[in-house]
């Protein structure tokens, strides 16, 4: 995994050299972009070697359905400031999780495993 990130450190250093003086700002930032593509690219790869995945395009689906329902309730109430935010954070969670268990995409013995993990880590 280091080889991966001197990779990208390189890449971005390199990119960086090249297209800063031509693009300034925006040349920075299109090489972190790259730089950072690259290296998501190249751990993925690598992760799928040593791990077996099992991705449901079913889960991901609902998730994404969960994402909107969530971001459409966040985009009508516009939480502005530093409270608004804070108060945003718990319901966001809940109308994703609420919206994901209505979709099928939560089991209750997984609500109930998340549910005992956080009671543990509060209990102490």
């Amino acid at each position: 995994m280091s080889a991966v990130w001197a990779i990208g450190a390189l890449m971005n250093f390199g990119l960086n050299l090249l297209l800063i003086p031509f693009l300034g700002i925006i040349g920075a930032a299109l090489t972190t972009l790259l730089a950072f593509a690259c290296t998501f690219a190249l751990t993925t790869a690598f992760s799928f070697q040593s791990f077996r995945f099992n991705i449901s395009a079913s889960f991901i689906v609902k998730s994404v359905c969960a994402s909107l329902v969530m971001s459409l309730v966040l985009l009508f109430w516009g939480p502005a400031g530093l409270l608004a935010l804070l108060e945003a954070l718990p319901l966001s969670a809940t109308v994703y999780l609420a919206t994901l268990f209505v979709l099928g995409g939560l089991t209750i013995q997984e609500i109930r495993f998340f549910y005992n993990m956080f009671a543990a880590v509060f209990a102490h």
